[in-house]
């Protein structure tokens, strides 16, 4: 069964440090690219018998955040927040400031 993606936003762009940080915490990390600019980075579980290991699988687009459709998505994101009723203005004001988002696949 597909899951639905997740993204994940961050104030600090790091594409380099999300792996080095992984790795300092023991979990195994596959990436399809360079360590500076990684698409796809997979996390692999411990191995199980007979089962297959669990995987989870992130994409970094930097397209995403540098390109020209990112303050539409930030700007669709406050407008999605700010439906809900009594919406802090700093969580607001949170939405406003992330420069980076690693859309999951």
């Amino acid at each position: 069964m597909a899951l639905e993606p997740i993204n994940i936003f961050s104030h600090r762009i790091d594409p380099r440090g999300v792996p080095d940080v992984l790795r300092k915490l023991g979990l195994t990390v596959q990436l399809e690219g360079t360590e500076n600019d990684w698409s796809e980075l997979t996390i692999l579980g411990p191995r199980k018998l007979l089962r297959k290991r669990a995987r989870l699988v992130i994409a970094h687009s930097r397209d995403y955040y540098d390109g020209p459709v990112w303050p539409m998505q930030r700007q669709g994101m406050e407008n999605y927040i700010a439906r809900f009723p009594n919406v802090s203005p700093r969580v607001l004001e949170v939405i406003r400031s992330p420069r980076r988002a690693a859309p999951t696949p």
